[in-house]
């Protein structure tokens, strides 16, 4: 029994997975692939928009009023309203393998990561809101108070990931070569993260970049949890 409720709990892992390369791929289709001014080291708009420090530079990457920026501005608050179901994809993703993980080793270590996925996913939802508020008020005289709730809700976000992501390293280190790649990776992330934390730049899209990989590790994992068989990882 307990076999067949983890088959299952690995297959919604691997759909949650699924899920999340998706959503990423429709939210492609509404977040801009361009903007007036991006910070140095960052090519991506929208991460761009949630690293922002001061009013000048949020209306540097908007730039002057025009149908380009009503575009973008429409754009990322369409992107953002599409985020709310990514949020819950990629949290039911962490929460699950925490679950998975507690229930291999019954190491309670592993509550951790569900509580770390439920974080990053409510950071998330306050981020969104602090962007769409500022996009949708360009003509404000200062953003002072949404970029400060910004800049804390973004790095709760970003920090709580790299910290779900690597504390599933502990279970995965000794599963085979994978597991070996993915502790190094989660390693360098969380080196990055903090360096990004004081001084964004291009570290910084190398840290989000380290996050991105590591979903991709753990979907892999997935994939070989659901089809390995016999030469699933897990097995000792």
């Amino acid at each position: 029994m307990q076999q067949k409720n983890d088959r299952k709990l690995a297959f919604l892992i691997l759909a949650s997975g699924i899920g999340i390369m998706v959503v990423s791929n429709i939210l492609k289709m509404f977040f801009p692939s361009e903007m007036a001014w991006l910070p140095e080291g960052i090519h991506s708009p929208i991460l761009a928009f949630e690293f922002l420090h001061t009013d000048s530079e949020v209306l540097q990457l908007f730039g002057p009023q025009s149908p380009d920026r009503d575009a973008w501005v429409s754009g990322m608050n369409k992107g953002h309203a599409v985020d709310y179901i990514y949020i819950v994809v990629y949290g039911l993703f962490l929460a699950s393998w925490g679950w998975y993980c507690f229930r291999k080793t019954a190491n309670k270590f592993f509550y951790t990561i569900i509580a770390l996925a439920i974080i990053a996913g409510l950071s998330d939802v306050m981020e969104n809101i602090q962007l769409v508020n500022i996009a949708s008020h360009l003509d404000a005289v200062t953003f002072a108070g949404p970029l400060r709730r910004l800049m804390i809700f973004t790095w709760l976000k970003w920090g709580s990931l790299a910290l779900a992501l690597t504390g599933l390293s502990v279970f995965l280190v000794n599963k085979r070569w994978l597991g070996k790649i993915y502790l190094a990776l989660s390693l360098a992330t969380l080196v990055l993260g903090t360096m990004a934390f004081f001084n964004r730049s291009l570290i910084t899209s190398y840290f989000t970049l380290g996050i991105t990989m590591q979903f991709l590790l753990l979907i892999i994992f997935a994939f070989w949890m659901v089809f390995g068989g016999k030469r699933v990882p897990f097995h000792h």
